[in-house]
């Protein structure tokens, strides 16, 4: 009984032996699964007052030594012993069936309290994996579906008060600082913080970090608190794809313990390098002077690199469902026109049902049925291939002809909305101009750009018949033609 508080006992005493006799019914607190025990000690020594205050832990209690009391031999010495055993063996029955009521109600208000999201903290340790060992164990929640705990490709990293200030990307202790471990290095260029024009994350910003045991640059992706959900798909989205060589891929992710103090990032992304000046939508400015956009070699190899990214993506069983001129990157200065393919923060699996999703300029006609008064977002969609390709025959117009589709999501949510034959026309002047740079142009957007989202074509179709018709082969197809030779300027 070493460490049993005087609330988890109950006694009674033996008649039958003179009230030398006590039986102790106890809980144990080492053993908060097990029913209370009972313990018979024969020559029961009285304690002293002093000894049995409330809630002062009980220690063994020794027998008394010397005589034994002796037994009357008179018959009403012996009908008093059978009564007071009978009352005796009643009592202890009580002080079970009450300890196990007390046991079976502690123990169905810890499930309770599990069943709510917070586990009780007086439970123990043993019984409960969630809760760590030490003197004074705290609630964890329980994991759910969903959790970062559960994916792999996440790893959790306790960060001290001053790593957490140099990755405040703000913070003057940012430049060059090594960070993370030691494992990487922050560049000494400043920050990239992206606008709702840019991405649909909040807050989100871009940072080159390079690789200490290496010395490989790559991009730090910065992610808020609430944009978990974010953070978490496009981490698994892009492992998922870890075979294809046009995505941007997964380095390393990081779940902080704390977000930053000011700012408060706490999920780090590392990824090949994707900074925005490295952006189709920064090339199609015509920010980079290096870049031609007007030739058309250029415009020939970008397009067939966007029709295999997405084709990838689609024979993956994923729908990207937010594609814009800032979900394409390159990573080689001396292949600009090769791009990969990244920002899967709203992918989905082919045929899923999602409740909600962003739209945007180039989100496809069939995603306004349901949209939102703003039509910033849309409602109860089963997510389609075809959906990627409307938007991706946008983005394939703008380079082509330097021209948007649509001057802003107001005037493609109302086409979206208007008669069928107005989005046609708007559809077929499109085609017939992106077919003055090349006619290629306009029989590739004629199967990308169709109104109705069942006549579009796949990307892996579009993608064989633009590489056809331009002639476009990789090296190791024809050995003896340069790849861009090949390409007849119109």
């Amino acid at each position: 009984m070493q460490g049993v508080n005087q609330a988890d006992v109950g006694m009674t005493v033996d008649p039958a032996a003179n009230a030398n006799t006590v039986y102790i019914a106890y809980k144990s607190p080492n053993a908060a699964t097990t029913p209370p025990a009972v313990q018979a000690i024969p020559n029961f020594q009285t304690l002293e007052e002093g000894n049995f205050n409330p809630g002062n832990p009980i220690g063994d209690v020794p027998p008394t030594s010397g005589n034994e009391g002796h037994s009357s031999n008179n018959a009403g010495t012996i009908a008093g012993a059978v009564v007071g055993s009978v009352v005796g063996l009643a009592l202890i029955l009580g002080l079970l069936i009450y300890f196990l009521k007390k046991h079976r109600k502690s123990r169905t208000r810890e499930f309770e309290s599990l069943r709510g999201g917070e586990k009780s903290q007086s439970s123990s340790a043993a019984a409960w994996p969630f809760v760590g060992n030490g003197g004074n164990a705290t609630s964890s929640p329980v994991k759910q579906y969903g959790d970062i705990g559960n994916v792999s490709s996440i790893r959790p990293v306790d960060v001290n008060a001053a790593e957490l200030e140099a990755l405040e990307p703000t913070s003057p202790m940012a430049d060059g600082a090594v960070v993370l471990g030691g494992l990487y290095q922050f560049t000494r260029e400043s920050p990239a913080f992206l606008d709702q024009q840019q991405t649909r994350i909040p807050k989100y910003a871009m940072r080159g970090i390079v690789y200490q045991n290496g010395g490989e640059t790559y991009t730090l992706h910065y992610f808020i608190t609430s944009t978990r959900d974010a953070f978490i798909k496009n981490v698994t989205t892009t492992v998922a794809l870890a075979n294809s060589s046009r995505v941007i891929q997964h380095r390393d992710a990081i779940a902080m313990s704390h977000p930053t103090r000011r700012s408060g990032y706490q999920y780090l992304w590392i990824t090949e390098p994707c900074l925005p000046q490295q952006s189709l939508h920064y090339v199609l400015t015509g920010s980079d002077k290096s870049i031609d956009i007007h030739e058309y070699p250029f415009k020939a190899w970008s397009t067939y690199a966007m029709l295999e990214a997405l084709k990838e993506v689609h024979a993956a069983n994923f729908v990207h469902l937010g594609l814009t001129p800032y979900s394409f990157y390159y990573t080689d200065p001396e292949q600009v026109s090769d791009w990969k393919i990244t920002g899967f923060d709203q992918s989905h699996s082919i045929g899923e049902r999602v409740s909600e999703a962003h739209l945007n300029q180039w989100s496809a006609p069939e995603l306004f049925a349901t949209a939102s008064r703003d039509n910033r977002r849309c409602y109860r969609q089963t997510v389609q291939p075809a959906s990627d390709i409307w938007s991706l025959g946008c983005i394939i117009y703008t380079l082509a002809t330097g021209r948007s589709l649509t001057i802003d999501l107001s005037q493609t949510a109302q086409l979206s909305r208007s008669d069928r034959e107005q989005l046609y026309a708007h559809v077929n002047i499109a085609c017939n101009e992106a077919g003055s740079v090349n006619d290629s142009y306009r029989t590739l957007l004629e199967g990308m750009l169709h109104p109705d989202p069942a006549k579009r074509n796949t990307a892996a179709n579009l993608a064989a018949y633009w590489k056809e018709a331009n002639g476009l082969y990789d090296d190791d197809e024809e050995e003896n033609n340069e790849a861009e030779e090949s390409i007849v300027t119109p």
